[in-house]
């Protein structure tokens, strides 16, 4: 990659000149949702951080990403492998996501399958195990130690998929949550009897 014009991209987007285009992928994803989101490192700062500095900031990131990414094109670079699944909706898959689906294991693991995206193209993009995704397939509540783990995981496993994170975090916690409340029930009771 040429370095003369590219310093500064990489100032924007905090990296070192050289980056791998995962690095780049990845930062410009952070900071791009960081500056556009609600964080609260933001929000201690937010009357010095106007909305016209916040807008300035993201453009700024949006560009340095765009010319950074075209000097990629064309290139075999090995990280590129990692770059998240192309997704394409079929008729078939649109049609059943205009039907709203609740989004439960079985719901998810119908939507992968439609959509032909093997775990492994998964784990390689998000960077966890294949084996929490499997979890969240077959609904094995008992392997996620936290809710807030398990949200984290189901939001990289509906970017994977091109799904709304919001919706498929909501329905399936609801679900996560029913089963939690009835084994801490099953588990009060058996404590509560006397023998």
């Amino acid at each position: 990659m040429p370095t003369e014009g590219y310093e500064r991209c990489f100032h924007i987007l905090e990296l070192t000149p050289g980056a791998s285009f995962t690095e780049i992928r990845r930062k410009y994803e952070h900071l791009r949702s960081f500056y556009s989101g609600a964080s609260m490192e933001l929000s201690a700062i937010n009357d010095d951080f106007t909305e016209e500095r916040k807008a300035e900031v993201l453009r700024e990131i949006d560009e340095a990403f765009a010319k950074l990414s075209e000097s990629f094109k064309g290139k075999k670079d090995p990280s590129l492998f990692m770059i998240k699944p192309t997704i394409l909706f079929s008729d078939e898959v649109k049609k059943y996501l205009e039907a709203g689906p609740s989004f439960s294991g079985p719901v998810l693991k119908k939507i992968r399958e439609m959509l032909q995206v093997e775990f492994t193209a998964m784990a390689q993009f998000t960077k966890l195990g294949k084996q929490c995704f499997m979890d969240i397939e077959q609904e094995r509540f008992s392997s996620f130690s936290a809710e807030v783990y398990l949200k984290g995981y189901l939001t990289e496993y509906a970017r994977c998929l091109s799904l709304d994170p919001v919706k498929v975090v909501d329905d399936y916690v609801a679900r996560y949550r029913s089963w939690k409340k009835e084994a801490e029930m099953l588990k009060t009771g058996i404590k509560g009897q006397t023998p």
